[in-house]
């Protein structure tokens, strides 16, 4: 019996290398009956280290595919002032255009993700007839109105996507959430999710919280002792920050 494959999708330039394999280590050890697929678009990584990253992923039953992105496909999509993004946060808008026909869903997640438990849930999880499935935030960024979410609980982090390759090219998302980006510059504080947000508008499945733990999910005040019980149960803690 083969084990089960999932295909995952991360993007990262020179910067992420070492939080990339922090999460895809993470993920081995967590799914050792699992191989995984890894479709990554990479950027200021040079070959040698390409080939570091296969033969770690080989080790572990896996596979890593490289893809490359155009600069003209992100020029003149903003970066906030003062903000840590760069050019690469959008590289994940391109996935679902340029994985192979036979992909039918992708996981994407950010690499400053660590997965604590296993991703099969997450991966079955019935999407049929949505683009997406995500995880609303409810303790950071809870709307938008300025994006006309005005529903608190709506808006999602991006960070973690389950995507409906079929549905998502259908529905024409990434070339939607690009039109937006250079529509109104002027509104996008949180890069591709601010216009996936915009595009997906009542248009996802709504993950349990579970698949993506922020530190705003914390409870205030939570004594170190009460970490192991909040923890239990949760699958992927992902270490967003918040710099505005």
């Amino acid at each position: 019996m083969y084990p089960e494959l999932i295909h995952l999708a991360a993007s990262f330039d020179q910067n992420y290398l070492t939080p990339f394999y922090v999460l895809i280590t993470s993920i081995f050890d967590n799914n050792k009956e699992t191989s995984f697929h890894i479709h990554t678009i990479v950027t200021g990584v040079g070959n040698q280290e390409k080939e570091e990253m296969q033969q770690f992923v080989r080790q572990h039953n896996s596979n890593i595919s490289f893809y490359e992105i155009a600069p003209k496909d992100i020029e003149g999509l903003v970066i906030p002032e003062q903000s840590y993004f760069t050019r690469a946060t959008y590289y994940r808008l391109f996935f679902p255009l340029m994985v192979p026909e036979t992909v039918k869903k992708l996981l994407y997640l950010d690499t400053d993700i660590v997965v604590v438990g296993d991703l099969s849930e997450i991966y079955h999880t019935n999407i049929i007839g949505f683009p997406v499935g995500a995880v609303a935030e409810v303790n950071a960024t809870k709307n938008r109105p300025d994006l006309g979410i005005d529903e608190i609980g709506a808006y999602f982090n991006a960070g973690v996507m389950l995507m409906n390759i079929s549905e998502w090219k259908k529905q024409e998302i990434s070339e939607r959430a690009i039109q937006f980006l250079h529509d109104f510059p002027e509104k996008v504080v949180w890069v591709d999710q601010d216009a996936l947000n915009v595009v997906l508008k009542d248009n996802y499945v709504k993950l349990s919280a579970k698949f993506n733990v922020t530190p705003f999910d914390i409870p205030r005040y939570l004594p170190k002792s009460g970490y192991h019980n909040f923890l239990k149960g949760k699958i992927i803690i992902h270490y967003a920050l918040r710099e505005h």
